[in-house]
């Protein structure tokens, strides 16, 4: 059985390992600031209280967007068929309704 770590190129592994020491650096230094400066992880703290339902905005709309494209061609479809008519949507919690309206 052949080595396969026979073929790495020497540039690219020194790369990996100065950025890979890097990171863990990094990682063990901000740690240690973490804990060692009480104000640093009050802000942390408050950093982590905005973003959190920023985030988990991003995250609701994201995993929404496909049935939000399904719904929109739906309704696309659904006026093409009536273009003569206006149809007002109204929704409600998690029921939906359609209103046509004759007036407009």
């Amino acid at each position: 059985m052949k080595n396969p770590l026979k073929n790495i190129d020497k540039r690219y592994q020194k790369i990996c390992i100065y950025s890979s020491l890097t990171i863990i650096l990094t990682v063990i230094v901000l740690f240690g600031l973490y804990n060692s400066l009480p104000w640093l992880r009050t802000f942390v703290k408050l950093v982590k209280a905005i973003l959190k339902p920023l985030i988990l905005g991003l995250v609701i709309c994201y995993l929404l967007l496909p049935l939000v494209k399904i719904f929109e061609k739906l309704v696309a479809c659904f006026v093409a068929y009536f273009p003569q008519n206006l149809f007002l949507f109204s929704f409600s919690f998690l029921s939906f309704q359609i209103i046509y309206a004759e007036e407009y």
